[in-house]
């Protein structure tokens, strides 16, 4: 099911029709040009296109799948996601996208104060999250630790032992900087 939502978003298509601002679509991570290795090589340069969600198609032979592992043939979603002005057409534009690429897939955004959101986020209220990053330092953990297992970050309760385990070696073994680097960009893989 989570490989059927996450291909059912077209990424370029929200960038260039609700963002318009320069943004690009991604399927990675850590962002393109934000921090280069000890090989003097840009963090994406391993990954460049990163790591493919997959088409419309593929989302509705996800999605088909799912359905039959779940005993399913329809499925409501809870989207949570902040109240603010900047974020109601992205909620609108994922939603669609789901409903149209995932037949059966309805989706029912739950904006909400600043405040409450964040509350419900932490109390797991929810079947989607709209949630957004900014990196307050220059290095790939900013954005990748948020996801181990016991980050308070970490609201989606996605946990997974070998992830953690290479972002526990990157964050202790600094003294070989290509190992922690490759810690890095496995634990992104």
């Amino acid at each position: 099911m989570r490989k059927a939502l996450n291909a059912a978003i077209d990424r370029d298509g929200l960038v260039k029709s609700i963002l318009n601002n320069g943004s690009a679509g991604s399927d990675y991570i850590v962002p393109k040009n934000f921090v280069a290795g000890p090989d003097g090589k840009d963090f994406r340069s391993a990954d460049p296109d990163g790591f493919s969600a997959g088409s419309a198609s593929e989302a509705k032979d996800y999605w088909n799948k799912a359905k039959k592992e779940l005993g399913i043939k329809t499925l409501k979603l809870n989207f949570l996601s902040q109240d603010s002005s900047s974020t109601q057409q992205l909620n609108q534009y994922v939603a669609n996208q789901i409903k149209k690429n995932l037949p059966g897939v309805t989706v029912t955004i739950n904006a909400q104060p600043w405040a409450n959101y964040l509350k419900l986020n932490q109390e797991f209220k929810f079947d989607l999250a709209f949630s957004g990053w900014f990196p307050d330092y220059q290095d790939p953990m900013t954005y990748l630790d948020m996801w181990t297992s016991k980050n308070p970050q970490n609201t989606t309760g996605w946990s997974n032992k070998k992830f953690d385990s290479l972002l526990q070696s990157a964050l202790t073994g600094t003294a070989d900087q290509q190992k922690r680097w490759d810690n890095l960009l496995a634990a992104e893989n």
